[in-house]
């Protein structure tokens, strides 16, 4: 960048500040940088929105009822994920869809899958109920579960009841 002054008496005249040289191209470079991570990632500061959690619970449950039980470990927080490790949260959702299991033989996916009623308390924070319409559910799947925004994206958080 440079300034051009021109103090040559009682009119003296100031030429505008330019880019030119390493300046320029330092400063093009940085800027189609930021442009070009910032449209690869798709990241932006605005909190995920309740769409994108409604598409994340979705997501979860489409995993667990298509038995990728590692996928579904993936959706939740960090905090959940220090409480259970991903072999005992996969053999444990196995034995629950297992003959035997409370879920074995249930077609979670029964009319377009399961209702979904979001309650958000929050930028970072919501109450989600999910409602498999395949049978009359029972008070424990009824019960609202806690969703947490972590790095950007919403995860399940209810691990502590």
């Amino acid at each position: 960048m440079s300034d051009s002054i021109n103090n040559t008496g009682d009119d003296a005249q100031v030429t505008k500040a330019t880019w030119d040289g390493p300046f320029a191209a330092i400063a093009t470079l940085l800027f189609a940088t930021t442009v070009t991570v910032t449209l690869i990632l798709g990241k932006t500061d605005s909190p995920p929105s309740v769409e994108d959690l409604q598409e994340q619970v979705v997501e979860m449950y489409q995993s667990i009822a298509d038995g990728n039980y590692s996928d579904a470990y993936d959706m939740r927080s960090e905090r959940c994920k220090e409480s259970l490790s991903r072999s005992e949260y996969a053999s444990g959702m196995h034995d629950l869809f297992a003959p035997g299991g409370i879920y074995y033989g249930r077609d979670l996916l029964k009319d377009g899958g399961p209702k979904v009623e979001i309650r958000k308390v929050g930028d970072d924070a919501a109450m989600v109920t999910v409602v498999y319409t395949d049978r009359k559910p029972s008070s424990a799947e009824t019960k609202p579960r806690r969703w947490t925004v972590e790095d950007g994206e919403w995860r399940f958080d209810n691990c502590d009841t």
